[in-house]
């Protein structure tokens, strides 16, 4: 199977906060301000 391929299927079984670190060391208000934040 071709890297970018096994990257693809990673990122889809990779949940969005382990994808994005940057979001969670984001203030909290910068969090509850985020329309993409779902936790």
């Amino acid at each position: 199977m071709p890297p970018s391929f096994k990257a693809k299927a990673d990122e889809v079984k990779t949940p969005p906060a382990l994808r994005t670190p940057q979001k969670t060391k984001a203030p909290p208000h910068d969090l509850r301000q985020g329309p993409n934040i779902s936790w």
